[in-house]
């Protein structure tokens, strides 16, 4: 096994040990439409702090989060190392 596939692996099993312990406490998975506005609202939250908070790396931060939407783990993790936006500096800077 490579190591993608044992990445895969992982993330299939954290995902069903996750989805077990929400049910165990009664927590209801997102609906697809509740997601999609929760995006759009840190999209928002994102464009109003750039203006208020020019200073502030939440924006940028915020604004790579909505960027990966719809990326799976995998996908993530490669933007974050391939990444060479302003978002992508930014958040490399503040890991190393």
């Amino acid at each position: 096994m490579n190591n993608l596939e044992k990445i895969k692996k992982i993330i299939s099993l954290k995902n069903k040990e996750v989805s077990e312990k929400s049910e165990q406490v009664g927590i209801q998975p997102i609906k697809s439409l509740e997601r999609d506005s929760i995006y759009d609202e840190i999209n928002n939250l994102a464009q109003k702090l750039a203006v208020i908070e020019k200073h502030s790396p939440s924006s940028y931060i915020l604004n790579l989060v909505v960027s990966w939407k719809n990326k799976s783990l995998l996908e993530i993790i490669d933007d974050i190392k391939t990444g060479t936006s302003e978002s992508h500096k930014l958040l490399k800077f503040l890991v190393s």
